[in-house]
């Protein structure tokens, strides 16, 4: 005898609108987040410059670049242009 199908599931209910903002603010990102991930990937850089692995580091400098904040793309463009111009 062939396998009977299994059912297919519920469809989750629309979020009522009152919970609708609740669940927008649960799936917020805190920006300070944001900020210690594109320090992490400065240092990540650093590794990978230090590992003589510089395309690795300029495609992560050029990230911060696009998307840091402004301290961290400041550090990211000295940090390019030392490396890259020097050779």
């Amino acid at each position: 005898p062939e396998p009977e199908p299994e059912p297919e599931p519920e469809p989750e209910p629309e979020p009522e609108p009152d919970n609708i903002d609740r669940k927008i603010e649960s799936n917020l990102i805190d920006s300070s987040d944001l900020v210690e991930d594109y320090d992490a990937l400065l240092d990540m850089a650093s590794a990978y410059i230090e590992m003589q692995q510089l395309n690795e580091a300029r495609s992560i400098l050029d990230k911060v670049i696009l998307k840091g904040n402004e301290a961290q793309k400041i550090k990211a463009r000295t940090i390019e242009h030392a490396l890259f111009n020097a050779m």
